[in-house]
């Protein structure tokens, strides 16, 4: 077995602390924040991996901490607190754990009305309609305040969604528009499908869509264009009677069925209504890059796998395999429906976590950064 992230595991031992800190420089005197470096930068990933006797097996599956680096006047500020997640209260009052989660089970753990998990709020966080949203997988996200990041409660959208609508820790900002777009997918082994939901610049929502899939597949990330949504369909099926009857965990319930083969779904953004459904081979797509359009077509950039990576996040045997990811670019015709083009950049590492200057999201781009 070979180890391609050499002591990352000592991350999963840290016990956080929440607090406030004024950061120096590294060495006295050696250096200065210049004055134009300045903003608030928001990071939400998952902190605690132990709870009580039950030590969480999955990089998943830890509480959520939400940070904010605030630089200003030369100076710079970091405050991180948990987020007070209903699965983070209820188990600190009882200093145990209590809900099943995404890669650990344990006798006698939840589920969330029986149906699913309840979220750790510990994937994403994003400023919108003037607070703070931070996102876990499959709940609703959790607002915080967004200068001391104290928990205000679950965000609901004005009472628009309730605690066990799909929803996904990815959603897609339009910095134009003001927009929000959402999906989440409802695993149903008989109808499943995603939930389309688009907000307005206020948070208002303008509509939910129920988009039917050939089969319940576990989707992490979406695209949005200047007038498409597009998801990556490929067929990592999550087999819910494997969740919900026999107590396995998500982890347990997915299953790779790379013959079925993946696919771009194309979705006009103004209605919700799908508009092309295109093949594109066995891929494997956990994170897009942007799509955009140009006088070629709709331009989607994706991180490309051959297969899934989520059992790679196992703790403490951490990426015994380096799967490779490529930079791909499939450009489609959405009416007719056709693959136009598929590029590909000459790079193949193990990589993840693309990002894009947000003032280019559903734009055309240039430049894309990722961990590699």
């Amino acid at each position: 077995m070979i180890d391609h992230a050499p002591l990352l595991e000592r991350a999963f031992e840290v016990e956080p602390v929440e607090g406030s800190f004024e950061l120096a420089p590294t060495a006295a005197g050696a250096g200065r924040i210049p004055d134009w470096v300045h903003g608030d930068y928001y990071l939400n990933g998952p902190a605690r991996f132990r709870r009580g006797e039950v030590r969480y097996e999955h990089w998943l599956d830890g509480d959520g901490m939400v940070s904010t680096l605030r630089l200003a006047d030369g100076e710079a500020r970091l405050t991180q607190r948990f987020v007070r997640s209903r699965k983070y209260v209820e188990e600190e009052a009882v200093g145990r754990a209590l809900y099943r989660a995404f890669g650990t089970r344990f006798e006698g753990d939840r589920l969330k009305r029986g149906l699913g998990l309840e979220s750790p709020a510990n994937v994403s966080v994003y400023p919108a309609f003037g607070t703070l949203l931070a996102f876990g997988e499959q709940g609703l996200p959790w607002e915080l305040d967004l200068d001391t990041l104290e928990t205000r409660g679950e965000y609901n959208f004005g009472g628009k969604l309730n605690p066990i609508s799909p929803f996904s820790a990815h959603p897609n900002q339009d910095y134009a528009t003001g927009e929000l777009f959402n999906f989440g997918v409802s695993f149903s082994a008989a109808r499943p499908c995603i939930n389309l939901y688009r907000f307005d610049a206020d948070g208002g929502l303008v509509y939910r869509r129920r988009l039917p899939l050939e089969f319940p597949c576990s989707l992490h990330d979406f695209g949005l264009s200047e007038s498409y949504a597009v998801f990556y369909v490929n067929p990592h099926l999550l087999q819910i009677e494997s969740l919900m009857e026999e107590g396995g965990s998500v982890m347990d319930a997915l299953a790779w069925e790379p013959e079925r083969g993946s696919r771009l779904l194309v979705v006009r953004r103004d209605d919700g209504e799908p508009v092309a459904e295109i093949p594109i081979g066995h891929g494997y797509c956990l994170h897009q890059i942007n799509c955009c359009e140009e006088a070629g077509g709709l331009v989607v950039d994706v991180g490309e796998l051959d297969q899934p990576i989520y059992d790679q996040y196992s703790v403490p045997e951490l990426f015994t395999e380096a799967r490779p990811s490529q930079p791909v670019r499939y450009v489609v015709d959405p009416d007719p429906a056709r693959l136009v083009e598929r590029r590909t950049l000459d790079f193949r590492l193990m990589a993840d976590f693309p990002a894009i200057d947000p003032r280019r999201a559903a734009r055309s781009s240039r430049h894309y950064w990722q961990l590699a």
